[in-house]
Protein backbone atom coordinates (compact mmCIF):
# COMPACT_ATOMS: atom_id res chain seq x y z
CA UNK A 1 0.00 0.00 0.00
CA UNK A 2 1.36 3.32 -0.80
CA UNK A 3 -0.17 6.61 0.85
CA UNK A 4 1.50 9.89 -0.58
CA UNK A 5 3.83 11.24 2.17
CA UNK A 6 4.23 14.42 0.62
CA UNK A 7 0.18 15.60 1.09
CA UNK A 8 -2.18 16.41 4.00
CA UNK A 9 -5.08 14.01 3.94
CA UNK A 10 -8.59 14.48 5.75
CA UNK A 11 -9.91 11.09 7.78
CA UNK A 12 -13.11 10.59 6.81
CA UNK A 13 -14.67 8.61 9.57
CA UNK A 14 -16.40 5.11 8.13
CA UNK A 15 -19.11 4.30 7.37
CA UNK A 16 -20.55 7.43 6.61
CA UNK A 17 -21.21 7.45 2.64
CA UNK A 18 -22.00 9.91 0.23
CA UNK A 19 -21.25 13.22 0.04
CA UNK A 20 -20.10 15.09 3.85
CA UNK A 21 -19.37 13.26 6.30
CA UNK A 22 -17.37 13.86 9.48
CA UNK A 23 -13.46 13.84 10.30
CA UNK A 24 -11.12 13.15 12.67
CA UNK A 25 -10.58 16.40 14.36
CA UNK A 26 -7.16 17.37 16.16
CA UNK A 27 -8.38 19.25 19.73
CA UNK A 28 -5.15 19.85 21.20
CA UNK A 29 -1.91 17.68 22.88
CA UNK A 30 -3.56 15.15 24.99
CA UNK A 31 -6.44 15.72 23.94
CA UNK A 32 -9.28 13.07 22.02
CA UNK A 33 -9.31 13.21 18.48
CA UNK A 34 -12.97 13.86 17.92
CA UNK A 35 -15.34 13.51 14.74
CA UNK A 36 -16.69 16.72 13.27
CA UNK A 37 -18.09 18.28 10.02
CA UNK A 38 -15.77 19.85 7.88
CA UNK A 39 -16.63 23.47 7.85
CA UNK A 40 -15.22 26.78 8.08
CA UNK A 41 -13.47 26.83 12.44
CA UNK A 42 -12.84 23.32 12.03
CA UNK A 43 -11.33 22.14 8.95
CA UNK A 44 -7.85 23.62 9.50
CA UNK A 45 -7.83 21.02 12.60
CA UNK A 46 -8.97 17.94 10.19
CA UNK A 47 -5.15 17.65 8.29
CA UNK A 48 -3.01 14.84 8.97
CA UNK A 49 0.23 14.05 7.61
CA UNK A 50 0.45 10.12 7.01
CA UNK A 51 4.49 9.36 6.66
CA UNK A 52 5.57 5.83 6.36
CA UNK A 53 8.23 4.94 8.89
CA UNK A 54 11.27 4.18 6.65
CA UNK A 55 12.65 0.40 7.15
CA UNK A 56 8.67 -0.98 8.32
CA UNK A 57 6.74 -1.38 5.56
CA UNK A 58 2.98 -0.74 6.11
CA UNK A 59 3.90 0.99 9.05
CA UNK A 60 2.95 5.15 9.38
CA UNK A 61 3.02 7.84 11.71
CA UNK A 62 -0.34 10.32 11.87
CA UNK A 63 0.76 13.55 13.16
CA UNK A 64 -1.17 17.52 12.39
CA UNK A 65 1.09 20.04 11.40
CA UNK A 66 0.92 23.85 12.21
CA UNK A 67 0.50 26.09 9.25
CA UNK A 68 4.07 26.86 9.34
CA UNK A 69 4.96 23.34 9.22
CA UNK A 70 5.85 22.70 13.04
CA UNK A 71 4.64 19.43 14.76
CA UNK A 72 1.96 19.55 16.62
CA UNK A 73 1.22 16.39 17.89
CA UNK A 74 1.21 12.52 16.84
CA UNK A 75 -2.29 9.58 17.24
CA UNK A 76 -1.85 7.74 20.35
CA UNK A 77 -4.07 5.61 22.17
CA UNK A 78 -5.17 6.55 25.93
CA UNK A 79 -3.57 4.70 28.73
CA UNK A 80 -2.08 2.05 25.60
CA UNK A 81 -5.79 0.97 25.72
CA UNK A 82 -7.27 -0.31 22.35
CA UNK A 83 -10.63 1.15 20.99
CA UNK A 84 -13.64 1.16 21.93
CA UNK A 85 -12.03 0.78 25.80
CA UNK A 86 -9.52 3.67 25.53
CA UNK A 87 -9.68 6.62 22.67
CA UNK A 88 -6.90 8.14 20.25
CA UNK A 89 -5.90 11.00 21.40
CA UNK A 90 -3.20 13.52 20.62
CA UNK A 91 0.86 12.61 22.31
CA UNK A 92 3.87 14.96 22.11
CA UNK A 93 5.43 11.50 21.07
CA UNK A 94 5.32 10.20 17.79
CA UNK A 95 3.60 6.97 17.77
CA UNK A 96 3.63 3.91 14.88
CA UNK A 97 0.45 2.64 13.18
CA UNK A 98 -0.12 -0.03 10.91
CA UNK A 99 -2.36 0.85 8.00
CA UNK A 100 -3.86 -1.24 5.49
CA UNK A 101 -6.34 -1.12 2.60
CA UNK A 102 -9.91 -2.55 3.01
CA UNK A 103 -11.29 -3.80 0.01
CA UNK A 104 -14.56 -3.34 0.21
CA UNK A 105 -15.72 -1.32 -3.04
CA UNK A 106 -15.01 2.17 -1.21
CA UNK A 107 -11.71 4.16 -2.99
CA UNK A 108 -9.23 4.86 -0.39
CA UNK A 109 -10.60 3.24 2.36
CA UNK A 110 -8.17 2.35 4.92
CA UNK A 111 -7.93 0.83 8.65
CA UNK A 112 -5.78 2.33 11.25
CA UNK A 113 -4.28 -0.98 13.46
CA UNK A 114 -2.21 0.45 16.96
CA UNK A 115 1.12 -1.22 16.30
CA UNK A 116 1.79 -0.97 20.51
CA UNK A 117 1.04 -4.06 22.60
CA UNK A 118 -2.82 -2.69 22.54
CA UNK A 119 -4.23 -4.49 19.47
CA UNK A 120 -7.60 -4.13 17.17
CA UNK A 121 -8.95 -1.91 14.69
CA UNK A 122 -9.34 1.63 15.81
CA UNK A 123 -10.59 3.59 13.09
CA UNK A 124 -11.71 3.44 9.28
CA UNK A 125 -11.26 6.39 7.22
CA UNK A 126 -11.58 7.39 3.75
CA UNK A 127 -8.30 9.29 2.73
Amino acid sequence: MSIASDALHTLRASPVVGVGGVYATWNGINEIVTVAAEVPGTVEHQLWKIQEVKGKEGIYTIVRLTKEGAFDGSWSLKDNAAVPHGPIIISKETVEWHIDHIKNGVPHAITHVSSSNARGTYLTAIL
